[in-house]
């Protein structure tokens, strides 16, 4: 005979001992791997979004590990805590297709979801099932016999009753690569996991108020529970590292009133955004490479908006590079639709009311650094080109703020051994190389003599 905690372990579906399974579980977040272990037996995990904005915490669940004891017990370990919220069923988008239910109106949301989750949420209507050789007769019952209907390739719209006892959430297409949320994480494990794309989800709330306290509820959750525990942060850049995500499909030559160029055309396969890596000089070496990271900005590149300083930083690194011979230029476009041409045209709008040029990005002030998407897209391509050891360019880039920069690239397996500062104006003879005093500039054997010879005459 199981306890409610014994399911929660999933001793009922691997026959392990508990106590094997201890020694992992008192440490900080556990790792993606550890999670779908767990989960591929039925277990439950910890979900930490830190990403939302009510960064939520989650009890989470394989969708065909759930029977009416797992239901019964995810819904007592989520009253556990202060409250409990209602039990939620993560599908792919497709699947609630194909069984004709509505999506909600935008209003009809709570108002706790953002206005772009609001816009682009694929979201249906509580369920309850009128399948099922046995009657239900207690509130897991139901809830149990809702997900196997829903994941029932047989089930047709008419065996699915609305309102019910289960909230059927959509995932977007792209899970978290293309929407961090619970819903995508949902689906993402299962599938991860080698499950049915498919996840039972419930929020366990908590009074803690700020990201730091949820985690901290998070882990002493997890601990209390011996339950793994996971972020979507670190499920996004498990799936940034593990999956092929960018293809080169055409190179050409690119004749600039900088000088001669090459460019790469790269396309992501997880959304099929495409971006470009502008290339000079040889670009196998022993030397490092130098690089610079742009995130596309249709009116300063393309037009000089003075709105933003994009079109004189862009214009700043390719002749910073046609100066030094050898570099590459990796030019990122937005697949994200907040960073599409008509946002861009709304923020300009509404800076040219405030009087207040935003002189950073039109982007906004979010860096290209602290956004795993975009580190791994950019790795990908220097890797595909053969790049490992790179001097980072970027504008008016101090040490401290180069070591943090430093410390993102090597999570994707990208070295920065150096940097180049560019100042904001585009005259190439006030460019001065940076670097610590105590390593780079007498110790560091490697920086290309185009650059060495740089640092001499900037002296």
């Amino acid at each position: 005979m199981f306890s409610m905690l014994d399911y929660s372990l999933g001793k009922a579906a691997s026959g392990i001992a508990g106590e094997e399974h201890k020694q992992s579980y008192f440490s900080p977040l556990n790792t993606i791997e550890e999670a779908l272990a767990d989960l591929q037996v039925g277990r439950l995990v910890i979900l930490f979004n830190e990403k939302s904005r009510t960064q939520g915490v989650y009890l989470v669940c394989g969708a065909q590990f759930v029977t009416p004891e797992r239901a019964g017990c995810v819904t007592a370990l989520a009253r556990s805590s202060l409250l409990s919220a209602p039990l939620s069923l993560a599908m792919e988008q497709s699947r609630i297709d194909e069984l004709h239910l509505p999506k909600k109106k935008a209003e009809d949301i709570g108002s706790n979801v953002c206005d772009r989750d609001k816009r682009e949420r694929p979201i249906a209507v509580g369920l309850n099932a009128s399948t099922g050789h046995v009657p239900a007769r207690t509130l897991a019952d139901k809830q149990a016999q809702i997900v196997q209907a829903c994941l029932n390739p047989r089930t047709k719209p008419e065996d699915l009753k609305q309102p019910g006892d289960i909230l059927l959430v959509g995932a977007h297409i792209g899970g978290v690569l293309s929407h961090a949320s619970e819903a995508e994480a949902v689906v993402d494990l299962a599938r991860l996991a080698g499950l049915h794309r498919a996840g039972l989800f419930c929020e366990i709330k908590t009074s803690a108020k700020n990201a730091e306290a949820r985690k901290k509820f998070a882990l002493a959750y997890a601990k209390r529970h011996h339950l793994k525990a996971i972020s979507i942060t670190d499920l996004v850049t498990y799936r940034l590292k593990n999956e092929t995500v960018v293809t080169c499909e055409a190179v050409a030559k690119l004749p600039t009133e900088f000088g001669d160029f090459k460019v790469r055309a790269y396309v992501n396969s997880s959304d099929r955004s495409e971006h470009l890596a502008i290339t000079k000089g040889k670009l196998l070496s022993n030397e490092p490479i130098a690089v610079y990271f742009h995130a596309e900005c249709l009116t300063g590149d393309a037009f000089g908006s003075l709105s933003c300083s994009c079109h004189n930083r862009l214009s700043t690194a390719m002749r910073t590079v046609e100066a030094i011979g050898r570099g590459i230029i990796i030019y990122l476009r937005p697949a994200n639709r907040d960073l599409n041409v008509v946002s861009q045209l709304k923020r300009s709008a509404s800076q040219s009311a405030n009087l207040a040029p935003n002189l950073k990005s039109a982007h906004g002030s979010q860096s290209l650094y602290s956004m795993p998407k975009n580190l791994s897209l950019a790795a990908k391509m220097l890797k595909d080109i053969g790049i490992d050891d790179l001097v980072l360019i970027a504008e008016s880039l101090s040490l401290e703020v180069f070591k943090s920069n430093q410390s993102q690239l090597k999570k994707f397996g990208l070295n920065a051994v150096d940097y180049i500062s560019l100042p904001t104006q585009t005259n190439i003879s006030t460019i001065h190389f940076s670097a610590d005093k105590n390593q780079a500039l007498t110790e560091y054997s490697t920086t290309p003599q185009s650059l060495k010879k740089k640092v001499q005459q900037s002296a």
